[in-house]
């Protein structure tokens, strides 16, 4: 699942996983950790409507939000996946690709140049149709989400993230106002004063990332936790090392 989400989370797939077993916030968390996950685990999560009857199972739903594929993972829902990918617009592009003036900018956006598209969206102005507003609205919509993680991630102490977001709107709509708005957010995370000890907290919790062993984890959690116990990380920590036991 975590090598699916890494290859496909730029072209429109979201891996979803429901933790159907009771458990709290704490014990998903270190759940988490100890498999390496970065993609979305719902928590406490109803699955009837996709279940099959046996354990492991999984669901694959379409762009159109109908459920096209459910069974055992690990088999045919990977041509399933192909199949559906081919048909998500992310942002109207297909629509743009039948007029002249819309298929260079649809080029771009599939290119993942979507500052450049921007621009010349906002270049033709009045002038634009519809289908080239509705794809400019939605480019401008997606950075404004990421622009709003970032700055949650900022609110709650995670600076790391924080930027990370900002510099993914930052690279993909290089040459837009949405660039520099970026970029002020970027800096306005590193003025914290707090800052570089968040960052060396995240790099220990990093490395956390990386043991294997319950004991190890729980271990280098509780020295994470006990040095940096005010930080985003250090809190975090503190959740793993009190449940990573529980963890099968």
């Amino acid at each position: 699942m975590q090598e699916l989400h890494e290859k496909n989370k730029d072209k429109g797939l979201v891996v979803l996983a429901p933790h159907v077993q009771q458990a709290t916030r704490e014990q998903l968390e270190a759940y988490v950790l100890k498999y390496g996950i970065t993609y979305p685990v719902a928590l406490n999560a109803n699955t009837s409507a996709y279940s099959t009857g046996s354990i492991p199972q999984a669901a694959v739903i379409g762009p159109d939000g109908t459920v096209v594929w459910k069974g055992t993972p690990g088999g045919p829902e990977q041509k399933v996946i192909e199949e559906q990918l081919r048909k998500v617009d992310l942002f109207g592009e297909r629509a743009l690709v039948a007029s002249k003036e819309g298929k260079p900018i649809a080029t771009q956006v599939l290119q993942g140049k979507y500052g450049a598209a921007v621009a010349e969206l906002k270049k033709a102005g009045t002038g634009a149709s519809a289908e080239m507003a509705a794809t400019l609205g939605r480019l401008e919509a997606y950075a404004k989400k990421l622009l709003e993680q970032a700055k949650k991630a900022q609110a709650d102490g995670d600076y790391p993230r924080a930027t990370e977001l900002a510099g993914e709107v930052e690279r993909k709509f290089k040459g837009s106002d949405l660039e520099a708005e970026a970029k002020a957010l970027v800096a306005d995370v590193k003025k914290a004063a707090d800052y570089k000890k968040v960052l060396q907290a995240a790099a220990m919790w990093a490395q956390l990332g990386k043991q294997k062993k319950k004991d190890d984890i729980q271990k280098m959690a509780q020295q994470l936790a006990q040095s940096f116990a005010d930080t985003f990380f250090g809190k975090r920590a503190d959740a793993v090392a009190r449940n990573i036991q529980a963890v099968k």
